[in-house]
């Protein structure tokens, strides 16, 4: 008895470590999003401004090729953006293909 109650304190224990850990990891992931977001908003209006005076200076090829580029780059990361959101399938699922039935638990009597 005293030994079951030990097992269930220690895996408590673990379960609350594991949450913590858990929630850390979210925590850190988030603000590396938000970094990533306000580099790339930084980024966009360099761009922007490189853009602008390419065209001020009558430099028309240079700026398409910079727009061209921008608009390449605004797609890809669009579709990078969507593929990542896209739950995963499980260990052994094909995609188009539908799972398996489980198998019914066995019923006692």
């Amino acid at each position: 008895m005293r030994a079951e109650l030990r097992r269930l304190e220690y895996d408590h224990v673990l379960d609350m470590e594991d949450r913590r850990l858990a929630e850390k990891s979210m925590e850190l992931e988030d603000r590396r999003a938000t970094r990533g977001q306000w580099m790339a908003f930084i980024l966009a209006l360099v761009f922007l401004g490189v853009l602008g005076a390419a065209v001020l200076t009558d430099a028309h090829l240079l700026a398409a090729g910079l727009m061209g580029s921008g608009i390449a780059v605004g797609v890809g990361s669009f579709i990078y953006s969507h593929r990542q959101q896209q739950p995963t399938a499980p260990p052994g699922h094909r995609r188009g293909v539908p799972a398996a039935p489980a198998d019914p638990a066995p019923e006692t009597t």
